[in-house]
């Protein structure tokens, strides 16, 4: 799999407990972004939650999310797991709500099958983010 990161996001200057940029980032968060992304590049499975950003749980679509699923964003939970081993894995980053739930997020976008474009991080993911909330970044950062 192609991974890509968002310029805004290699680059950026958010900088909170809901979104953190790249220049940001302590050693631990660099050291678990490197690891996922060689994770995603060699197809190996993933313990984290895997899931759109317009869809609970369930399947159901949720309020106020059309450009997340206009534009197929999706979040992988990457931070501290309270369990240590998931129900199931996630591989090639296929819909999982059985892998292993944190509080911290990677947002990204699937443009193909075999190519991702990282949109932003959360160390302490707010479930579903209001598109047009003035501190989320994610509605600019679309390819």
């Amino acid at each position: 799999m192609i991974v890509h990161l968002s310029k805004q996001f290699e680059n950026g200057l958010m900088n909170t407990l809901e979104f953190r940029d790249f220049p940001y980032f302590d050693d631990v968060q660099v050291d678990m972004l490197a690891d996922f992304i060689a994770s995603v590049r060699a197809d190996n499975l993933l313990v984290g939650k895997n899931k759109t950003s317009w869809q609970d749980n369930q399947g159901n679509i949720i309020p106020e999310t059309v450009l997340y699923q206009q534009h197929n964003a999706w979040h992988y939970h990457s931070g501290e797991y309270a369990e240590s081993e998931p129900e199931c894995y996630t591989y090639n980053l296929e819909w999982n709500i059985k892998g292993l739930k944190s509080s911290a997020v990677i947002h990204y976008q699937k443009i193909t099958a075999q190519e991702i474009l990282l949109l932003a991080y959360s160390p302490k993911h707010i479930p579903f983010p209001k598109m047009l909330d003035p501190n989320n970044p994610l509605s600019t950062r679309f390819s």
